[in-house]
């Protein structure tokens, strides 16, 4: 049913108003500088200098916005790694559950930063980050501000720690009896009892350490 099958059948032909357009190397190479770094180049760079898995690394920068906030927060003084975590967590379940950018957060990448450098020196545990990050998306305020209006500083004096893990230790001598017969699984026991003594502040890492210690 077709007469037109090839090219010469439409019969083609040049526009004679549209001249070669002929661009030079260095034109080229020009252009080139001004381009914003592609995803594919990103992603590496991700994972090359900054240590991210490949997993990571494709989450972040699935949209600009989102690549832009995280490296804002490296920028910030963040751990890149830690921040990474975070960024893929906390931040994208705002970002999804207020429907907005990370752009337009009230935890911007400075406040996010300060809140990670937090967690990284063992002044606050990860549940507290949180709740910071939290109230500073609700109420748009400074996290130092909200981790001591709070009272969410983390206990990490050996002192202090040793003693609230004494107390449950002595309290509990049935418990001590078994996990020295084998019953590993109840250092769970004495750590939730020592977070309990410590109203929740105490550092779970230095508390685990010590339970192991003192029932060795």
């Amino acid at each position: 049913m077709r007469s037109k099958e090839d090219a010469h059948d439409y019969r083609y032909f040049p526009d004679p108003d549209l001249v070669p357009l002929v661009v030079s190397e260095d034109r080229v190479r020009e252009l080139a500088k001004t381009l914003p770094e592609l995803p594919a180049a990103r992603r590496e760079r991700f994972a090359r200098t900054l240590g991210l898995s490949a997993d990571a690394a494709d989450v972040l920068i699935a949209t600009r916005a989102v690549a832009d906030y995280y490296e804002a927060v490296v920028a910030a003084g963040a751990e890149a790694r830690l921040a990474a975590n975070w960024v893929m967590g906390e931040i994208l379940r705002m970002v999804k559950e207020l429907k907005t950018g990370p752009g337009e957060l009230r935890i911007t990448p400075a406040r996010c930063a300060a809140v990670l450098r937090h967690i990284a020196s063992g002044a606050i545990s990860a549940q507290a980050a949180k709740r910071t990050m939290e109230t500073v998306q609700e109420q748009d305020r400074d996290p130092d501000a909200i981790i001591k209006e709070l009272g969410l500083v983390q206990i990490s004096d050996a002192g202090t720690l040793e003693a609230a893990v004494r107390q449950v230790v002595e309290a509990n001598p049935r418990e001590v009896e078994r996990y020295r017969a084998g019953e590993k699984k109840l250092a769970g026991f004495f750590i939730g009892q020592a977070m309990k003594a410590t109203a929740g502040k105490g550092n779970p890492k230095e508390i685990s350490a010590i339970v192991a210690r003192m029932l060795s």
